[in-house]
């Protein structure tokens, strides 16, 4: 019996042994696939990259760790989910570059610090430099014009079809600008908290659709290439209207703070708006008829795709619950259904009312 129990101490001592080396095998394991952090040693790229934060390295250390093939996939996965760059750029250009000139492009727009190699940590952080929305609102546009060169190579296109109405075309694309940089403010006027980023992006899009849309089919056109418009005028007192209703139903939104901002940022996009239907209107009378034609049919399909964004008032976009995105109008809508939408807060109202009712598109 006591030799027995002794068997059983020693077996205990024995699994304790194993069961704390193994223990130990783990943690050592833990540590070398999680980079489990020293924090009395400085921290590196490759650690902090754990954390989902870069912002306390130069660009300069983050692309020679990226050059050293320290966790280079991780660097740009953080990079892209952080500052919700990748959809800013449209994916014909994005994807046609190599992961580490993606580093490069997206750590010339995200915050970083200016520190020294060597600096300590406290210095790196008193020299982070940090952005607000409308700043990045200006970055996001920056990047809209600079990558999306499909609509650019269209636009250079055009003016080489149309090499005597150069000067009026490069004054539209100005006027346009203009309209594309009030778009910004408009953007930065409401918080969709994590996804404001994703907000943004959006509403930029749209302004950058509305200049491809100008002029796309026209193009088409000039190359001989058969091309088809709406038969639905759309009139300039739509686009009043629905901007009308857009800015009322900001100031009675109880959940804005900003209503005031909100609502002259928008009186500052339809000024520029009009500004540059105007000036299409004025370059159309001197063209010749056959040109005429499709240029005044490419403006209305410009006002068109313009009616159906200020009727969706901007709401499901960015990241948002699916009830919204079955409320706002999808872009193949027929003319009679955007025509027939009232706008997005009447129609949000009713689906709150009866949460199982939602509009049919046609």
């Amino acid at each position: 019996m006591k030799k027995f129990k002794v068997s059983l101490y020693l077996i205990g001592v024995l699994n304790g042994i194993l069961f704390t080396f193994a223990f130990l095998c783990f943690i050592v394991g833990m540590d070398e696939e999680f980079h489990f952090i020293d924090t009395e040693e400085p921290l590196g790229v490759d650690s902090l990259v754990v954390q989902g934060d870069l912002s306390l390295y130069s660009n300069e250390t983050i692309e020679e760790e990226y050059l050293k093939r320290h966790a280079p996939e991780h660097i740009l996965d953080i990079l892209l989910h952080q500052y919700s760059m990748n959809g800013t750029i449209w994916e014909e250009k994005w994807n046609s570059l190599s992961d580490l000139e993606k580093v490069k492009i997206l750590l010339d727009t995200v915050p970083h610090c200016t520190c020294e190699a060597g600096d300590s940590m406290e210095s790196e952080c008193d020299e982070i430099e940090y952005r607000d929305q409308a700043e990045l609102n200006e970055i996001h546009g920056n990047w809209y014009l600079k990558y999306n060169d499909s609509i650019e190579k269209n636009f250079q296109e055009l003016i080489s079809v149309l090499p005597e109405y150069k000067n009026e075309l490069l004054k539209e694309k100005t006027i346009w600008l203009n309209y594309q940089k009030a778009v910004r403010d408009v953007a930065d006027c409401e918080d969709h908290g994590s996804s404001t980023s994703m907000y943004v992006d959006d509403v930029l899009r749209q302004s950058v659709l509305l200049r491809e849309t100008s002029f796309k089919k026209l193009l088409f056109h000039l190359k001989g290439e058969r091309v088809w418009f709406s038969k639905t005028i759309f009139t300039q007192k739509m686009i009043t209207d629905a901007y009308s209703a857009y800015i009322k139903t900001i100031g009675e939104d109880d959940y804005l703070e900003n209503k005031a901002n909100y609502q002259e940022a928008l009186r500052k996009e339809e000024k520029f708006w009009n500004e540059w239907m105007y000036y299409r209107g004025v370059l159309s009378v001197n063209m010749p008829s056959d040109i005429k034609r499709y240029y005044d049919n490419c403006t209305n399909m410009v006002k068109r795709t313009k009616l159906l964004q200020l009727k969706n008032q901007n709401r499901a976009l960015g990241m948002c619950g699916h009830e919204e995105a079955e409320c706002v109008l999808p872009d193949n809508v027929s003319d009679k259904t955007l025509l027939n939408y009232p706008s997005f807060d009447i129609v949000w109202e009713k689906h709150c009312e009866n949460t199982d009712w939602y509009p049919k598109f046609e």
